[in-house]
């Protein structure tokens, strides 16, 4: 009979006999190491759009109901890693867009001398600037206007975009109903 957790000698090798990786125990493949820097650089960059999305959220702001509402001007040095990342891999940055929940991401360089600790809204947009680690590790200063998104929502996704009429799918949409199976009915869509 098996134990729980405790395969002896004679037992099979199980994923449930294995405890969880430490944080000592990175990956020693270098595209393994990449991605988890990349994706560091996300998070950290996602704590800080969070914090323009709430900011953009306040009754004297744009009044943001969800986040999907909200397009994000991210400002990053034109030295950053993570910038030309983003810039490289439009895999990448679809699934940046997606970590981010939001509609829409603007990437532009931020200037030389622009104030890192800034907090301004307006009727339009509110800006957020914050210092974030870039994906080397390197101190990095951020900037994130959100502003809402232009355009229609999509009733399937929720994203909101100009690339489709009211009440019609997005072109993301569209494109992964068309792959359904035959049986299925895009109406339930």
């Amino acid at each position: 009979m098996f134990g729980v957790g405790r395969a002896g000698p004679t037992e099979p090798d199980s994923v449930f006999t294995h405890g969880w990786l430490s944080s000592s125990e990175e990956p020693s493949d270098p595209e393994a190491l990449r991605n988890l820097a990349r994706w560091s650089a996300v998070r950290r960059l996602r704590s800080v759009a969070d914090k323009a999305l709430e900011l953009a959220r306040q009754p004297a702001s744009l009044k943001l109901g969800k986040a999907l509402e909200a397009q994000l001007t991210v400002f990053l040095p034109p030295s950053s890693h993570l910038l030309a990342e983003l810039r490289a891999d439009d895999a990448f940055r679809a699934q940046t867009l997606g970590a981010l929940l939001v509609s829409d991401l603007v990437l532009k360089e931020l200037s030389p001398g622009v104030d890192t600790n800034q907090v301004s809204q307006g009727a339009e947009l509110v800006r957020f600037s914050a210092q974030t680690e870039d994906v080397d590790g390197s101190p990095m200063p951020v900037t994130v206007e959100t502003r809402r998104c232009p355009g229609a929502k999509c009733p399937r996704c929720w994203r909101v975009g100009n690339d489709h009429p009211e009440d019609e799918l997005c072109p993301r949409c569209k494109d992964a109903v068309s792959r359904l199976p035959p049986s299925y009915s895009t109406e339930r869509c």
